[in-house]
């Protein structure tokens, strides 16, 4: 049993984790042993590396990224911090009661835990809901004290000025070069108040930008860091206030100039941005190669009833061909199970996304999260189901777990057609298709002749991966798909995109990691049939 107050005279240790995730993300394809290792990760956690900035001195800190690195259940810590995602939780709870075993103090935070703060009470001794920057701190005050309560509370909106400068110190160094690319929060909210999404309970329906001073030190640090090459902007709508917005692509299109090796930038956006081309040009010189953007569905019915109503004001292709001919890419989120869906949606959905120029397709079974105004709804007409794993072990995933009893089509049906729809997007003779509108959109645009684009570094993990792919393709490939990566490669050399070989290799590690985890998820994926 560890005791602060039998320990005055040593720091007191904290333990910041973050839980194995075993629903690795289809755009993830760090962790796809083809081509990395099996520690290899995508970025540092940024939310336990601004808790660790929060924490005084008179606190020892380390922490680990489960994902890449083991924990040591026996090394005492008088704190043990966990922030996980609800697909987490599992783990988590392991993790707390390996450590609660040894006298550790639990404390739990993070989205999960400030959506629903009753499904982590009985895996926590504290509870942290809600922004962090105030009550951490105001925490660990507590506990020096041995007055700590079991719930802290955020009750306002915290000022980005206020958010510190994410520290990284506290990871090993052998973990940082593990990691592929940094993340930087430029904002936080967003303006659209979607059925589905949780985003506006968590992080308000106002947008909130971070001082552009603070986002170009953060860039510079990651740099430092050597996780400049790649960095993802996390917030959740970049261009909600797209005045903004624009300031701050000015800001990183001056910083980016001024170096020899330029950075590549993604993010999150609505549609919208799209009517913009101020916007379109300045994350085009920005380095903004990719934007994830929620297209949900081509069905408006749908649309209308989950209250995306920014999505029905546009041509969704149009203006997805919009971010192409600036030579970005659209990520695409798709979501299946509406309720004005029926079992021909899955087909719609894929003529939909087949005629389009995004590569990056990601699918959805519709979900009731916690705290949505979908699950209120849900709980209303007496369609709510408790989230629980259909599998036997811990691996919680979106594909094995339901929420809510759909309309038009039973469960097992919404899961058999989210399969086959993932299955028939990422034939690689399909991926190719994608890959070929993607280019053919830039080339035929007027503009990408004015277009002065970042020069991207090539690093040593570029290259390895290349040399990677080819002794893949040598060794072990079928000739089906040596056929469809000379295609791939073909369309790709014929296009003027400067990032064209950066975009080729990316889409190949999609074309993989998704059939990698598809296969997982549903072994029968290949000799499964449309539902009905």
């Amino acid at each position: 049993m560890i005791s602060y107050h039998k320990t005055v005279l040593m720091k007191i240790k904290i333990l910041l984790v973050y839980p194995k995730n075993y629903h690795i993300g289809i755009s993830d394809v760090s962790r796809n042993p083809i081509f990395f290792g099996k520690e290899s990760g995508g970025c540092p956690n940024l939310s336990l590396a601004t808790i660790a900035t929060l924490t005084p001195d008179e606190f020892h800190i380390k922490i680990v990224d489960e994902n890449i690195e083991e924990i040591d259940f026996e090394e005492p810590f008088h704190i043990v911090g966990i922030t996980a995602f609800l697909s987490q939780i599992d783990r988590s709870r392991i993790i707390a009661t390996e450590f609660s075993k040894r006298g550790s103090l639990i404390v739990c935070g993070g989205s999960s835990v400030s959506l629903d703060p009753e499904k982590w009470k009985k895996i926590a001794d504290v509870l942290i809901v809600g922004e962090a920057e105030r009550i951490w701190p105001e925490f660990l005050k507590d506990y020096t004290k041995g007055i700590h309560k079991k719930i802290y509370k955020e009750d306002r909106k915290i000022d980005l000025s206020e958010t510190p400068l994410p520290s990284y110190k506290y990871f090993s160094k052998n973990s940082l070069k593990k990691y592929l690319w940094g993340a930087v929060q430029t904002s936080r909210g967003c303006i659209h108040h979607c059925e589905f999404c949780t985003v506006g309970k968590l992080n308000g329906f106002k947008m909130r930008y971070k001082p552009i001073n603070k986002i170009i030190d953060e860039i510079d640090q990651l740099c430092k860091l050597g996780l400049g090459n790649t960095i993802f902007l996390v917030d959740d709508n970049f261009s909600g206030d797209l005045n903004k917005a624009k300031a701050i692509l000015k800001a990183i299109r001056s910083w980016n100039n001024k170096k020899r090796y330029q950075t590549i930038f993604y993010t999150q956006i609505s549609l919208n941005a799209a009517e913009d081309d101020e916007f379109l040009r300045l994350a085009a010189e920005a380095g903004l190669l990719k934007v994830m953007i929620g297209i949900e569905t081509p069905n408006y019915e749908s649309l209308n009833e989950t209250r995306k109503y920014q999505n029905i004001k546009y041509d969704i292709e149009k203006n997805c061909k919009k971010f192409n001919e600036y030579g970005i890419q659209v990520i695409c989120n798709c979501i299946v199970g509406f309720d004005h869906d029926d079992l021909r949606i899955f087909k719609q959905q894929f003529d939909y996304l087949m005629s389009g120029g995004s590569s990056n397709i990601i699918i959805h079974p519709l979900h009731a999260l916690d705290n949505s105004a979908l699950k209120f709804r849900m709980i209303r007409e007496n369609r709510y189901v408790q989230w629980q794993s259909s599998g036997s072990n811990a691996e919680r995933t979106f594909f094995n777990t339901q929420t809510y009893i759909p309309k038009n089509m039973k469960f097992d049906q919404l899961i058999q057609g989210t399969f086959w729809l993932f299955r028939e997007l990422y034939k690689p003779e399909n991926l190719v298709i994608r890959l070929q509108n993607f280019f053919k959109n830039y080339e035929s645009s007027e503009m990408r002749l004015s277009l002065v684009m970042p020069v991207r570094k090539i690093d040593y993990t570029s290259i390895l991966i290349a040399l990677r792919l080819i002794k893949y393709t040598i060794l072990k490939a079928p000739l089906s798909d040596i056929r469809r990566l000379k295609e791939m490669l073909s369309v790709t050399i014929r296009s003027t995109h400067p990032h064209r070989f950066l975009i080729f290799i990316e889409n190949i590690l999609l074309l993989f990691n998704t059939n990698q985890i598809l296969r997982k998820a549903c072994p029968n994926i290949n000799s499964l049939e449309y539902p009905v």
